[in-house]
């Protein structure tokens, strides 16, 4: 007789726990299609600041705002380090208390242009080099972000892999949805604006203060909305873009998706936000210790030959330290180079980390509010990969069955394009 004693031979982590699939976020952020993506699109942000810089900034306005020019030269700057050196217990213990999470440094960058327009004093050239810089950073990211939400979405849902190849064809025809999303509430938030301006109007004279009183509950509503719609488009755009990758769907759906995700369940948006903020800060220590032994090992290694102090020197100069001339400056410079781009695949890697715990921030959360399994992803083959093949017609114009090859084939031609309407697929 059974003694009904039930034996656990499995335990199926992902249904107990399945905020789990964000600690997955590390090694997909490594996968050479993602790093390299992220890469990419660190390197070409900066060429739009230095455009929007040469375009509004002049050197009288330069000289009158040192804290607004030293914020342009960040923006428009390639990631770099300090001249790499080993580094001791106590070093790595003050380098994690300075460390910012991977997840919160991308999403700072990201954002910083967008949050810098609504700062108050600026000028039309300094509004107009934020604007322009703004929409660069949007349009490199919105590919870019896309690309890597896309390839996530379908590692992190259906546990397959696809080519970089394919995410590429369907970002781009996917890209005015990943565009769009976000910058449907700043349409919103900026006829406000203009709505508000006639009051700012009345606000100029005494003699029509008392009329821009009255009105001035109209600009508190408008505050309101403005606020309302900002903070979701703050939290939720990166939702945004994991919603177009998974589901294959429109900006629409994708800006409707990031706001109820939001609101609907906060609480449960908060708990994974913390989980990918914890854990990328130890990502964080991780990558940035790996970068700078990348450089500092080049340099100890190079040391036995030039002799440390040489090594010292040459140190300072990348660091910006003194002034190379002639021979020394292209050499330091090809250096400085060299080890910037170390930098940029560190800071690459951030920006891969950012958009991969996103997409599964946007798996939990629709299964919390929808219950869709994690692994319904959009799948732009799947309706031809399951398709019986059409009809072929003999020499009378009968439909018959095809054989085997000739239904392969038939299938790969109707794949490939609209068809000519003869044929007719097969009835059960």
């Amino acid at each position: 007789m059974s003694d009904g004693q039930g034996v656990v031979r499995a335990v199926s982590w992902r249904d107990m726990c399945p905020w789990l699939i964000i600690f997955r976020s590390f090694g997909l952020a490594l996968r050479g299609g993602m790093l390299l993506a992220a890469t990419a699109a660190v390197l070409l942000t900066p060429l739009g600041w230095k455009l929007a810089d040469v375009a509004f900034i002049s050197a009288e306005s330069r000289e009158a705002n040192p804290g607004f020019a030293r914020s342009a030269e960040r923006l428009g700057s390639w990631p770099s380090g300090g001249a790499a050196t080993a580094r001791s217990a106590d070093d790595v213990l003050e380098h994690l208390g300075r460390t910012r999470s991977l997840a919160a440094e991308a999403f700072h960058q990201i954002t910083s242009p967008f949050r810098s327009l609504f700062s108050t004093g600026l000028t039309t050239q300094q509004t107009a080099f934020y604007i322009f810089g703004a929409l660069w950073t949007l349009a490199i990211w919105a590919f870019f972000g896309g690309l890597i939400t896309r390839m996530a979405a379908v590692e992190l849902g259906r546990e397959e892999r696809i080519t970089l190849k394919e995410a590429v064809l369907f970002t781009g025809r996917k890209y005015v949805s990943y565009l769009v999303a976000p910058l449907a509430p700043l349409c919103v938030v900026l006829l406000i604006l203009l709505l508000s301006i006639p009051v700012g109007w009345l606000m100029a004279a005494d003699a029509t203060l008392p009329f821009a009183g009255l009105l001035w509950i109209l600009v508190l509503l408008g505050g309101f909305v403005s606020a309302v719609v900002l903070l979701g488009l703050l939290l939720g755009w990166p939702l945004m873009w994991a919603t177009v990758s998974s589901e294959g769907t429109d900006a629409f759906d994708a800006l409707s998706r990031g706001y109820a995700y939001t609101f609907q369940r906060p609480l449960h948006y908060l708990f994974y936000a913390v989980l990918v903020l914890l854990f990328g800060a130890l990502a964080s220590l991780l990558v940035s210790l790996f970068a700078d032994s990348v450089v500092g090992l080049a340099y100890w290694a190079t040391g036995w030959g030039a002799g440390n102090e040489r090594i010292g020197v040459v140190q300072a100069y990348v660091a910006g330290g003194g002034e190379p001339s002639g021979m020394q400056w292209m050499g330091v410079s090809l250096i400085g180079a060299l080890n910037s781009l170390v930098y940029c695949f560190a800071t690459g890697f951030a920006f891969s980390f950012f958009w991969c715990a996103a997409t599964a921030v946007y798996l939990l959360l629709r299964y919390d509010v929808d219950q869709t399994e994690f692994d319904e992803i959009h799948m732009d083959d799947e309706d031809v990969s399951y398709a019986l093949p059409p009809l072929m017609r003999d020499e009378a114009g009968v439909p018959t069955a095809p054989s085997a090859d000739q239904g392969a084939e038939a299938a790969a031609a109707s794949g490939e394009g609209d068809g000519d309407g003869d044929g007719s697929h097969a009835a059960t």
